[in-house]
């Protein structure tokens, strides 16, 4: 197959979409209810970086069927090969998130936690329930790593996966 750069600028622009990462934030704030900005963070990356969310369900034996369904776009994707090199998890993907749905009045922010703003939120939340683009068993995990470990620990996990 050519090579489209034409294509693949477009698939540029989709990854670093505000609208979309903050689409994948606001799906994983509703699953998590209230977190801090580092568990958002981690959540988001956990997210983006499936190879690393696989290998920390496989070592606490959960939801190894995820894996085997997973298309291999996922887990071999430009973002895994890069994974050692892309390890910051405040990056611009999520800042800019993080402003789409402030700037929205999605989420509150107070002291140290995050949630969402439910009253704004109630003619969307049908969006957020619907399988589509955003995997919600992903989601769903990604929730589930967040709440098994403390941050600093899940943080040193992360580190020994990715080589840091």
């Amino acid at each position: 197959m050519k090579r489209s750069l034409e294509y693949e600028h477009k698939l540029y622009e989709i990854e670093e979409s505000p609208e979309i990462n903050g689409y994948i934030l606001l799906n994983l704030l509703n699953e998590l209810e209230e977190c801090t900005i580092e568990q958002l963070a981690v959540s988001f990356y956990l997210y983006r970086f499936t190879k690393v969310l696989v290998d920390i369900l496989n070592t606490l034996k959960l939801s190894q069927e995820f894996s085997k369904t997973l298309p291999e776009q996922e887990l071999l994707n430009l973002d895994t090969i890069l994974m050692p090199y892309l390890n910051e998890k405040y990056n611009e993907r999520f800042k800019k998130g993080i402003i789409q749905l402030l700037s929205r009045s999605l989420i509150i922010a107070n002291q140290n936690k995050i949630s969402i703003n439910r009253t704004k939120l109630t003619s969307r939340k049908n969006e957020l329930e619907k399988e589509g683009s955003i995997s919600r068993l992903k989601v769903k995990l990604v929730s589930k790593v967040i709440r098994e470990f403390e941050i600093g620990e899940l943080n040193k996990i992360i580190s020994n996966i990715v080589g840091e």
